[in-house]
């Protein structure tokens, strides 16, 4: 989703350098028009914005602080940082508190987790969960509107509270892709034609895009992996939110 994020933001005018762990991803971004960066702290550099799209709290805390690479040495003065991996709800004020430990109160921070998937992430049109202070909103506000488009959401409840939100969506998320597959499963069992099954549940009430997303591939055995398991698996097995463990 990263890439595409960054490539949107080239499309609109926006110069953008991009690091990533994986090279062919840079080379792939540098034929698209962007620049890269060997480390973090080299890619925000000079940078008004700086946006995290990765996989997990933890590498966003290493990218961040850890190391001669990391983007804290090279953040510039007023800089905004944009959040946008889901992790647990602590990570992002957490991350508000060493910027302010290490002297780096006047950079602005927005808790941003995104959804949407690959296609709408290079269109521009995610859907965010945006929080923060307001002035850290409002700073970031254009650069947000270019990848959600109508679809940006404010979360009021200050940092952390979009990450809480996307965190229900994950729970939903991971449902609706549990009982999709025991509901194709449940029909082929019964001896229904499956493909013909499709096109009249998707259009009741028990639909869901999981549903309208997924079916498509288990119908033709469609054995292209579009998505990592152990993503969906991350944000709903690990966010333990006060007494209540989430898990599918």
């Amino acid at each position: 989703m990263g890439f595409g994020m960054a490539t949107n933001l080239l499309k609109k005018g926006f110069p953008v350098t991009g690091y990533d762990v994986w090279a062919p991803t840079l080379t792939r971004f540098v034929s698209a028009g962007g620049s890269s960066a060997n480390t973090p702290r080299e890619a925000v550099k000079n940078a008004e914005f700086v946006i995290f799209m990765v996989a997990t709290a933890a590498q966003i805390m290493s990218a961040m602080f850890e190391g001669e690479g990391a983007a804290i040495l090279e953040l510039e003065k007023g800089a905004s940082v944009i959040l946008c991996s889901t992790g647990p709800p602590e990570y992002v004020p957490n991350v508000r508190r060493l910027l302010n430990e290490k002297g780096r109160g006047d950079v602005f921070l927005v808790d941003a987790p995104v959804s949407g998937g690959t296609i709408r992430a290079a269109s521009g049109t995610l859907t965010i969960l945006a929080a923060g202070e307001e002035s850290a909103l409002a700073k970031a506000d254009q650069v947000l509107r270019l990848m959600a488009g109508s679809n940006l959401y404010v979360i009021p409840g200050g940092l952390g509270a979009g990450t809480k939100v996307k965190m229900v969506h994950q729970v939903l998320a991971g449902i609706h892709i549990c009982m999709t597959s025991e509901a194709i499963g449940f029909a082929a069992a019964l001896g229904v034609n499956t493909k013909r099954a499709y096109e009249v549940l998707k259009a009741g009430e028990g639909s869901s895009w999981m549903f309208e997303n997924r079916v498509p591939h288990m119908l033709v055995e469609d054995k292209t992996v579009y998505s990592a398991l152990n993503i969906i698996v991350k944000d709903m097995v690990s966010m333990v939110y006060g007494k209540h463990s989430f898990t599918c």
